[in-house]
């Protein structure tokens, strides 16, 4: 029994150990444009290694059928075109696989939570401090030009994006929002430093995609109080659909009467951010409706044929680009069937904790009408954090076996 629990801390940590890497990934990108370029490749390498050696040694083949079918259709587009597919799916699909099948497989207790929640509190506050010193300071030369040659240093508004380590700033804010959820959900020791690292963060700037997050995460708490039945999630995502595009169009029109008024801001695409976004959401929909069938995965960075943009800027317009129907349908399928689970297991285990569950994967779906959430960046992980307890608990509580060091008082 101690060869067998010593063999789980060790592949918990490595779990730690893959995940601080994997979101160290775009600084040393920014580094390695001008220092140690080729071993860059090395790090990468590293890192994908590591998170296959999770995924294989976490899988049980029963944990989720509508897990193991979106992998099968993962496979399937990415043989579309295998060398854009192959990137795609090391680069963003690997880590989300090996972080659900080892957060449904091989998590045992609270401890072992607590433990994961610590070290990548840690790697949080390390990024606050990075976030407070470029503010105070300024930045290194090398990321001023990294950002120049990689991506946007301003948002919309004029304001600098306080970035860290991370891609951008929304992966940095949803981050330290997520584990501050998970530290207080699991009551960690350190929740309240974590809280204050997040507080000291917003001093600064607060994006609108983090804010929205807690909004809909504080407003789906109280509404799951009071009433709540999964159906309800069906006219909550399509309700988004049609009061987003409302907006967007309202906002896109307004903007154009106005000749690009003064109440925007211009982003480097040489459009508004709201404009940009509405003009690349019509792109992506009449690419879709050109293709129903997808294009294959990794598609969504080359079919719009054009070099400013990258990504529709929305998750569920990439799935429907890349994956076509069938990729979504079964997506949307596992989105709702994970909230059932939960809403269920609270039902049965009158356990807040799958409120806070169910909340937190409200807030995500929300926040991923706007950019690349689910299967984008570091923050995404979170996420399938949530999904995979889910399942696991979901195991044990129909084996008998739901663990009190777990289970909220």
């Amino acid at each position: 029994m101690e060869r067998k629990n010593t063999k789980n801390i060790e592949f918990t940590f490595l779990y730690i150990i893959a995940f601080t890497l994997y979101c160290l990934n775009n600084f040393v990108d920014r580094f390695s444009l001008f220092y140690f370029g080729s071993y860059a490749y090395i790090y990468k390498a590293l890192i994908y290694l590591i998170w296959l050696f999770i995924a294989v040694f976490s899988f049980r083949k029963k944990t989720s059928i509508y897990m193991n079918i979106f992998i099968c259709i993962l496979f399937i587009y990415m043989f579309f075109d295998i060398k854009i597919g192959a990137v795609a799916f090391i680069t963003y699909f690997l880590p989300v696989i090996a972080t659900f099948f080892f957060f449904s497989n091989c998590i045992r207790s609270k401890t072992q939570i607590n433990f994961i929640i610590s070290g990548l509190g840690s790697f949080f506050i390390l990024s606050v401090f990075y976030a407070v010193f470029n503010e105070i300071f300024g930045y290194a030369d090398f990321e001023k030009e990294a950002f120049n040659l990689l991506g946007n240093l301003f948002e919309s508004d004029g304001e600098i994006r306080t970035r860290s380590f991370f891609v951008g700033e929304q992966t940095l804010y949803i981050y330290g929002i997520s584990i501050v959820v998970l530290s207080f959900i699991f009551r960690n020791k350190y929740k309240y430093i974590f809280l204050l690292a997040l507080v000291a963060l917003s001093c600064f700037h607060i994006p609108k995609n983090p804010l929205m997050f807690v909004v809909i995460l504080i407003s789906m708490l109280f509404f799951l109080k009071i009433k709540f039945n999964p159906m309800l999630f069906h006219i909550y995502f399509f309700a988004n659909i049609c009061i987003l595009y409302y907006f967007a169009t309202i906002t896109y029109l307004s903007g154009v009467w106005s000749l690009y008024g003064s109440w925007l801001y211009y982003t480097p695409f040489g459009a508004p951010s709201v404009i940009t976004r509405y003009e690349i959401w019509d792109n992506a929909i009449s690419l879709f409706f050109a293709n129903p069938f997808g294009y294959g995965l990794g598609a969504a960075s080359y079919v719009f044929g054009n070099a400013k943009i990258i990504t529709p800027h929305s998750e569920y317009l990439k799935a429907l680009i890349e994956l076509g129907v069938l990729g979504f349908c079964v997506f949307y399928a596992f989105l709702y069937h994970i909230i059932k689970m939960a809403w269920l297991l609270y039902i049965k285990m009158k356990d807040n904790i799958f409120l806070y569950f169910i909340a937190y994967i409200f807030a995500f779906v929300f926040i991923s009408f706007f950019n690349d959430h689910f299967f984008g960046n570091a923050e995404k992980l979170f996420f399938w954090m949530i999904t995979g307890l889910i399942y696991n608990f979901n195991d044990k509580a129909l084996n008998g076996k739901f663990d009190a060091s777990i289970k909220q008082k």
